[in-house]
């Protein structure tokens, strides 16, 4: 048993995406360009494609849509990462919850894989059906 819970991600500077291990950025260093490793993080009240309906404790739920732009902490690196070649990009969550959803979109939680300084915008998860459902009554 997990001595952590799984508390939503919420649209709300408190709640961070942060990287576990070094950021890897080709850094210009005197006449010469240099492989370093940075510490990026980015907060999650800078958040885009967010639920605007449902909220928890009065921010915004998060959902694996989600990507917040503004990852900070690899700033000299200019000349782009070396695994990926973001620089100042997006931080996107990899997996979400296979049963809580918002919106139609599964919701994604703290401590959830996340991929930080992405690139591009990432892929869009497809909106689940909301069906009314009838049950019938024997």
């Amino acid at each position: 048993m997990s001595d952590s819970a799984n508390a939503s991600a919420r649209k709300c500077a408190s709640n961070v995406i942060a990287s576990k291990g070094p950021d890897v950025c080709w850094t210009p260093r005197g006449s010469s360009v240099v492989p370093v490793p940075y510490s990026s993080m980015v907060t999650l009240d800078k958040a885009i494609r967010y639920s605007t309906s449902v909220r928890n404790n009065g921010k915004f739920d998060l959902q694996l849509n989600s990507a917040v732009p503004g990852v900070t902490g690899h700033e000299p690196g200019t000349k782009k990462g070396i695994v990926s070649p973001g620089y100042k990009g997006i931080a996107l969550v990899n997996i979400a919850s296979p049963f809580v959803y918002s919106e139609g979109f599964a919701t994604w939680a703290h401590r959830q894989e996340a991929w930080i300084n992405r690139p591009d915008p990432g892929p869009q998860e497809p909106q689940k059906s909301i069906e009314t459902k009838i049950i019938k009554r024997d």
